[in-house]
């Protein structure tokens, strides 16, 4: 058995041949992000922000805050938009991030904040024109948000966490957008 490590040749041969993926650049243009996994409800939906997570089935939660800022100044905010592993696409001053909790769930912080809870990870890769993993390369989850129906919050498939039977199992697929792409003033 052959393998490798970050595509380096093995016995003369490289990943390709020996059945293993090579690591591709991490992305820096701005992306937006879609569940895949056909046999779920949320196949081919997209993965927008909404309440400091991220869910499938549920619109961006968005603000702008107009005025003082002019209306026509304002970015659409109906799209999560992401830029790089770390960043949301946003206009607002000292900007936004996303990160895993330590629960699982997909997290952004609040506008004109960097604090994020203990447990935190920005262990999050992001692949051009591929996918977007978790921590550990770790996949994604869906779970029903209670109260909201086909609506699902996001999470790190973590080994460390627990899910419900009902959580769902989903690659999320990355979108890449034209650059200066900008997602909402900022997301809520």
């Amino acid at each position: 058995m052959y393998s490798c490590k970050e595509g380096a040749a093995v016995n003369g041969r490289s990943g390709a041949e020996t059945g293993t993926l090579q690591l591709l650049p991490s992305d820096t243009n701005p992306y937006t992000l879609t569940a895949l996994n056909p046999n779920s409800p949320f196949n081919g939906k997209t993965i927008e922000a909404s309440g400091l997570h991220f869910v499938v089935g549920r619109s961006a939660a968005s603000y702008c805050p107009s005025p003082p800022v002019p209306a026509s100044s304002c970015p659409p905010g109906n799209t999560t938009v992401f830029l790089g592993s770390q960043a949301m696409d946003v206009v607002v001053p000292g900007g936004q991030q996303f990160f895993v909790a330590a629960n699982g769930a997909l997290s952004f912080t609040q506008a004109h904040s960097g604090a994020v809870p203990a447990g935190a990870s920005y262990d999050v890769r992001v692949y051009l024109g591929g996918g977007f993993f978790g921590p550990g390369g770790s996949s994604w989850k869906a779970c029903p948000l209670s109260g909201s129906a086909g609506v699902y919050q996001v999470f790190a498939g973590l080994s460390s966490v627990s899910f419900s039977a009902d959580c769902v199992g989903f690659d999320a697929v990355v979108h890449d957008q034209p650059k200066g792409t900008v997602g909402a003033w900022q997301y809520a």
